[in-house]
């Protein structure tokens, strides 16, 4: 799920559009486009059951159907209270 927005960087803020703004799933986890920013450039400790789930699928993320796209986009609508059937 993209945008056409860019993210800058939370920490620092000098940094502008280190990427563009998307969420990026597998149809179990879940993680913002800039997460891999984070990681290199400061860090960042990922959850260990994330690590074990992607090495156990080979460090692939796999394409996933509209289905799984229309279920998060609608958990995201609740979360962050907008709806998601709205343009």
């Amino acid at each position: 799920m993209a945008s056409p927005g860019w993210v800058d960087d939370l920490l620092n803020d000098q940094a502008r559009n280190i990427c563009q703004c998307a969420n990026l799933t597998d149809g179990s986890w879940m993680w913002p486009s800039e997460l891999a920013y984070y990681v290199e450039t400061y860090h960042v400790e990922l959850p260990a059951d994330f690590l074990d789930h992607m090495a156990s699928h080979g460090w692939i993320t796999p394409e996933v159907g509209d289905e799984v796209l229309e279920r998060l986009d609608e958990e995201l609508a609740k979360r962050y209270g907008f709806d998601s059937e709205e343009d």
